[in-house]
């Protein structure tokens, strides 16, 4: 998730911080650079975050500020399927974090910012009064990745087939992903998350990221 200033009562712990990339239509004219600098898309069509992702257009805002910028958002998006569909459409650009290549349908690419690009934090979010065993376990492993071990492992590793289960449809992203696994499987979405099957609740979840966290084959640290 995101920090967001307007939750007082959860703390956060960084366990990467992402860059931002400029997203376009695959066409577009800066699609042929390999990076593109913040001046070069002064005269497009800019695409915001709306008030749903505060965290991110506050870092747009403050590097456009750093940069001399004034680009005014012609439109808002609420997520990365939205923010998709007006690039396609409007044939505009957007300052999105680097997951979204992930994700990118054949019509939108996304080129890195010339030069020191801005990051956003991705964190792990916490009740301050919450002093669940699971919950103290799952930070106690994370610490070990700030450490140096690699935390992609969990991510990409054993634990991928526990968030697919927890894909759901016609949730923003829960569309963007699956709509993206499902086209790199030669399959329908709506096939992919029959497959997946229905959400588990919070707790059996959780039980089962931290069975993941507690493998001694992930605890050592082995990379891929």
């Amino acid at each position: 998730m995101r920090p967001e200033a307007q939750m007082p009562d959860l703390d956060y712990t960084v366990i990467a911080k992402e860059p931002l990339v400029v997203a376009m239509p695959s066409d577009h004219r800066l699609a042929s650079r390999n990076a593109v600098a913040l001046q070069d898309i002064a005269g497009e069509i800019f695409i915001g975050m709306s008030s749903t992702a505060p965290t991110l257009q506050v870092v747009i805002d403050d590097y456009l500020k750093r940069s001399g910028m004034d680009l005014r958002p012609v439109h808002r998006v609420d997520n990365l399927a939205m923010a998709m569909s007006l690039i396609a459409s409007t044939r505009g650009v957007a300052l999105l974090p680097a997951y979204a290549k992930n994700f990118l349908p054949w019509s939108v690419t996304s080129r890195p910012l010339d030069g020191e690009a801005p990051t956003i934090d991705l964190v792990i979010g916490y009740n301050k009064t919450n002093t669940s065993p699971i919950l103290g376990l799952f930070l106690s492993r994370v610490d070990n990745v700030r450490s140096g071990l690699e935390f992609g492992l969990y991510c990409v590793g054993s634990s991928i087939g526990l968030m697919l289960l927890q894909m759901v449809g016609d949730t923003g992203v829960g569309d963007v992903g699956s709509n993206a696994y499902a086209r790199a499987m030669g399959i329908r979405p709506e096939e992919f998350r029959a497959r997946s099957g229905a959400p588990m609740p919070p707790r059996e979840f959780g039980e089962k990221v931290v069975s993941v966290l507690d493998d001694p084959k992930y605890a050592e640290g082995r990379r891929r």
